[in-house]
């Protein structure tokens, strides 16, 4: 699998992949992976708000089955 593919695979949209094509010599491999850390951190963040989230409609989940 290419890393487009796997760029893609992991939700960046076609902009993001573009902006991590352009680093495209050897030299250039901090700033690719200072560049995927930066994604990551972020796509990190939104799963824990997403848990969060999750966390709270089964609180209220179960705070409805409890009352029935």
């Amino acid at each position: 699998m290419s890393d487009v593919c796997t760029l893609y695979d992991c939700g960046m949209d076609t902009d993001t992949v573009k902006q991590f094509m352009q680093f495209n010599c050897e030299e250039e491999n901090r700033e690719k992976l200072k560049f995927l850390n930066v994604y990551r951190s972020d796509l990190l963040n939104k799963i824990h708000n997403m848990q969060k989230n999750l966390d709270n409609l089964d609180f209220i989940i179960y705070k409805i089955k409890n009352k029935i």
